[in-house]
């Protein structure tokens, strides 16, 4: 087909962009537009009266995901109890789709309860301002905004899954600790060398902490029992327990030394004894996400689906624990560090969660550059159903790419907003459903109707 001689130059230029190309651009672009609505403030509140000094006015996105975020857990832990919503389980399209409403619905509802509360505290703080003095014109201004600014959030990520690259929510949560990070170096490094300011050396670690946590997270999703290649029954990561439950701690522990004006020193049995307690519930997540009957009759039929290659996992489950107790002791360790040098750029948790979201869009541009025209054969929900899926689908001569993998396998149960997604070529489709149902993770879609 000839080219259209009366076409625009900037038409022909965005034509010729290439898919990978343009689903970064919309990436790019809706994570812009989640940061840039922080700098909007919210309407409705104003500044409390008899105060000397008044904190930063909230933004339309001051709740940000976390209610969508509840939501999803909420339906999750419903689904397990529910029969009926545990039958939609089964079936990775149609009915995954129908309990994403409805964890949609419910963290909308979140953030509505959440924001009238908002409105009280503000009511009863005096920081109800604007419009003509009316407190209740006020407060449901300010309400409706902060539920409009989590929807348009919600959008945004809807957008980055059908348009862009990686996980929508998991894009939109890691981007603003990201911000954060480069914008704390930048007010550090203005304060180097200044009296009463931050040292070289403080700086240098306060980076170097997350850089740690990044480095071991790439580290342990690339590895042999959570990448594209290999197989494998277990997976390192634990979830969000052990993470949180680590910055927790080392929270508390600060707290403590504040309350009782002893050092962080003096709290450091207190914290190694916490430290232990959470490792110990790395481990127990660790088996917990990863049943072991379920675990077996997966690996016993992707080798039968697979040819009966024997021989040929790679996931023992010793190697496995210890993997995990490692990575939760050095996130442990690295808030630790955080507290003495006083100076915590992001909680070292979102370190690990922006090398993992990285890690998907990189892996996700990749797979678009080699074969645009990707379509997608089923949702997995448990990171463990990687290993024994690649491994059967590479014995077919399958293709297969599983978006958003590392940050669904570091989030585990407790990221079903980010469920992993499997994309082949469209010739391809039916071979992978197909796969999909004989290994136990699918039940054929014209059922779940």
């Amino acid at each position: 087909m000839s080219k259209n001689p009366d076409l625009a130059p900037e038409t022909t230029a965005v034509s010729t962009l290439s898919d990978a190309q343009r689903r970064l651009l919309v990436t790019l672009a809706a994570v812009a537009a989640a940061l840039l609505g922080r700098a909007i403030p919210l309407p409705g509140f104003g500044a409390a009266p008899g105060l000397g000094w008044q904190p930063a006015p909230p933004n339309i996105l001051a709740l940000g995901l976390k209610p969508i975020v509840v939501g999803f857990i909420g339906v999750e832990l419903l689904s397990l109890l529910l029969p009926g919503w545990r039958r939609w389980r089964q079936f990775p399209l149609r009915g995954r789709a129908r309990l994403t409403l409805r964890a949609e619905i419910l963290g909308l509802f979140i953030t509505l309860y959440l924001a009238l509360g908002w409105t009280r505290l503000a009511a009863h703080g005096g920081q109800l301002g604007g419009f003509g003095g009316s407190a209740l014109l006020s407060g449901g201004v300010m309400a409706i905004s902060l539920l409009a600014g989590t929807a348009f959030l919600l959008l945004l990520a809807r957008v980055i899954d059908r348009r862009g690259l990686g996980n929508g929510m998991a894009v939109l949560i890691a981007a603003p600790y990201l911000y954060a990070l480069v914008a704390g170096c930048a007010r550090a490094l203005g304060q180097v060398g200044q009296e009463g300011g931050v040292t070289p050396l403080a700086l240098a670690l306060a980076l170097l902490i997350p850089i740690a946590a990044g480095v071991a997270t790439l580290r342990l999703l690339s590895s042999g029992s959570t990448a594209n290649t290999g197989f494998s029954v277990a997976q390192p990561a634990s979830g969000t327990i052990p993470l949180y439950a680590a910055g927790i701690m080392v929270r508390f522990a600060g707290l403590l030394a504040a309350i009782q004006a002893t050092t962080l020193a003096g709290t450091l049995p207190f914290f190694l004894a916490n430290l232990l307690l959470i490792a110990l519930l790395g481990v127990i997540c660790t088996r917990l996400f990863n049943p072991a009957d379920a675990v077996a009759a997966a690996r016993e039929r992707a080798l039968r689906l697979g040819g009966g290659a024997e021989g040929s996992d790679g996931g023992d489950p010793p190697g496995v624990l210890k993997q995990a107790l490692a990575y939760v002791l050095l996130l442990g360790a690295g808030g630790l560090l955080q507290l003495w040098i006083r100076l915590p750029l992001i909680p070292i948790s979102a370190a690990a969660l922006i090398a993992a979201v990285g890690l998907d869009i990189y892996r996700d541009w990749r797979a678009r550059c080699a074969e645009p025209e990707l379509v997608t054969a089923g949702l997995l929900h448990a990171p463990w159903q990687i290993g024994p899926l690649t491994f059967a689908a590479r014995a077919r001569g399958l293709r297969l790419h599983l978006r958003a993998a590392g940050a669904r396998t570091l989030l585990h149960f407790f990221g079903p907003f980010v469920p992993i997604a499997v994309q082949v070529p469209p010739a391809e489709q039916a071979a992978a459903e197909e796969l999909l149902a004989g290994l136990g993770f699918a039940a054929p879609e014209s059922e779940g109707r």
